[in-house]
């Protein structure tokens, strides 16, 4: 009688059991239900990139924003000298895009540049541009277009600097990358890379532990 009563109307006292139905009953099922999924998400594993990968990804990320800044600076429809200056500045620019797209590692780019897969002959690349847009920064300045352009001493400054740091960056990414190529880094990104890319596929398996 006790057990009848504190069942709700649906839920039936059999010789087979308690019918399915009962509010307290269910309650209890989702509970445990809700356990058993919590338990199954804490044990979903997402793998590490080791502190080697990270310092390769970042080093190409700040190649992406080098190269973008330079490209930018390259866009500026007042930094005009000369004819040959307006060719440089287009040859600087279609140079940042390319760059762009080899750090972005597109599988269609990358079949068709496979020079840009050389780290040393990269390196190159892009320190030999980032020189070149120093040196157009500083000629600009020098002749005083700056200020002329813009109508204002800091503002002309302001631009200045930002072509000089982007193109210093470039040329210090360019640096990095030839030193990692002498060195044979290339492999050692490319097993990192590896190494992450199986235990990210492996995690993904159902009923797998990956350690």
């Amino acid at each position: 009688k006790d057990i009848v009563t504190r069942m709700s109307p649906k839920a039936k006292h059999a010789k087979m059991g308690v019918e399915y139905g009962s509010t307290e009953i269910k309650e209890l099922i989702d509970q445990s239900g809700e356990g058993e999924l919590s338990t199954e998400a804490d044990n979903v594993y997402m793998p590490r990139r080791t502190t080697c990968h990270v310092l390769f990804i970042l080093v190409s990320t700040a190649t992406v924003i080098a190269s973008a800044c330079l490209a930018i600076s390259q866009a500026f429809p007042d930094l005009s000298v000369g004819f040959l200056h307006n060719v440089l500045r287009v040859y600087i620019f279609i140079f940042c895009l390319l760059f762009i797209l080899t750090e972005l590692e597109l599988k269609w780019f990358m079949d068709r540049m496979p020079s840009l897969q050389n780290w040393i002959l990269k390196g190159w690349i892009y320190s030999f541009v980032g020189v070149i847009g120093a040196e157009e920064a500083t000629s600009v300045q020098v002749q005083g277009l700056m200020s002329e352009k813009f109508n204002s001493q800091a503002a002309g400054n302001a631009v200045s600097i930002f072509i000089r740091a982007s193109s210093w960056a470039m040329a210090v990414c360019g640096a990095l990358y030839f030193l990692m190529g002498l060195l044979c880094m290339k492999g050692l990104r490319d097993k990192h890379r590896r190494q992450y890319e199986a235990k990210f596929e492996e995690s993904k398996l159902p009923d797998q532990t990956v350690v």
